[in-house]
């Protein structure tokens, strides 16, 4: 997205977590899934 919309090319993350860090941003990301997780038993 960075390259396509803005021209600006990275190699790795560390230059989009720095760069969101001077922009006062943060990078989250969300937690992965168990592939035995039983849903039924959380809604309990």
């Amino acid at each position: 997205m960075l390259s396509k919309d803005f021209d600006i090319n990275y190699m790795g993350t560390n230059g989009v977590h720095y760069l969101l860090t001077k922009l006062g941003l943060s990078w989250i990301s969300s937690r992965s899934k168990h592939p035995k997780q039983d849903l039924e038993a959380q809604s309990l």
